[in-house]
This record gives structure tokens, sequence and C-alpha cells, in this order.
């Protein structure tokens, strides 16, 4: 069974999301969010990892690439 979640994005992280499935990479943004969202589950060992602190003014794309790689700020 499928549930249906709409997401709001920055526009800069859309046109990231947008490149992926347009470069082949993807068939649909909906295969590359999920995609994600398993990957962050098996590398987190199956546990839901911490939100990235923000703090003061920081580009979309590093607080992402902190947030996957899991490096993201305490």
């Amino acid at each position: 069974m499928n549930t249906t979640l709409n997401i709001s994005f920055p526009s800069e992280l859309y046109l990231l999301i947008r490149d992926r499935v347009e470069s082949g990479a993807f068939s649909s943004t909906s295969e590359y969010i999920r995609t994600l969202v398993r990957e962050d589950f098996a590398n987190s060992g199956g546990r839901a990892r911490q939100r990235p602190k923000l703090s003061g003014p920081r580009k979309v794309n590093d607080v992402m690439a902190e947030y996957m790689s899991g490096r993201d700020e305490d």
C-alpha cells in the first residue's frame, strides 16, 4: 500500500532533486526521495537520526550534505 506525502522544498533544493532525476539516475522524484530515506535508515543502523541544528546563515546544500554524510552538528 502506498501513501502520498506532500513535501515543500526550497527552490534551490528542488533544482538539485530535479537535476538528479533529469540526469537519468532516477525515474522520478518519488524514486529519488524513497532512495534517500532508505539509505538514511540503513546508514543510521535503523535508528532515527537527529535533525541538523541550524546556526546562522547556511546554504541548503551544505546542511543536506552534512546530514546525509552523518556529520551534522551538535
